[in-house]
């Protein structure tokens, strides 16, 4: 992901966007809302690896069948004492899996992939959102 620096306009990598078999991956969701309204509640999360050349089949670089990442309700673990070095401001966050950092995943193969993430959350007007970001994630020396 890249952050447009204001002053200059070039895109800033706000992580590594190059990974290597055996690095890993946690999720975590940070509520960026202003403050003047109330945080949102995250309900589910879903992350899946597509191939780039192959965006509708699921692919497997973490060796689990190809099988997405799905997390309901008390799955997502309100992080404490934690900040996001991304989203400094944000007023809440949460982890996916059960520890407070969440639940790493292991890259097993190389490759290039589209990542598809989805957070459903529901507002304090009780209106449900869905979000969806879908960034690529390179593995390897594919670049």
């Amino acid at each position: 992901m890249a952050v447009t620096d204001p002053t200059t306009g070039t895109g800033t990598a706000q992580w590594p966007t190059l990974f290597k078999t055996g690095d890993s991956i946690a999720f975590r969701i940070w509520d960026t809302t202003d403050y003047a309204l109330p945080a949102a509640t995250p309900m589910s999360f879903w992350a899946g690896f597509f191939a780039r050349s192959e965006t509708a089949m699921l692919a497997d670089p973490l060796g689990s069948g190809a099988d997405p990442i799905i997390v309901a309700g008390s799955g997502l673990v309100p992080l404490t004492g934690l900040s996001s070095s991304v989203f400094p401001d944000a007023q809440a966050g949460w982890s996916v899996g059960p520890s407070p950092l969440g639940t790493e995943y292991t890259f097993q193969s190389t490759g290039r992939y589209v990542l598809q993430v989805r957070v459903e959350v529901r507002l304090a007007t009780m209106e449900l959102r869905t979000y969806v970001h879908d960034p690529e994630i390179i593995i390897g020396p594919h670049g």
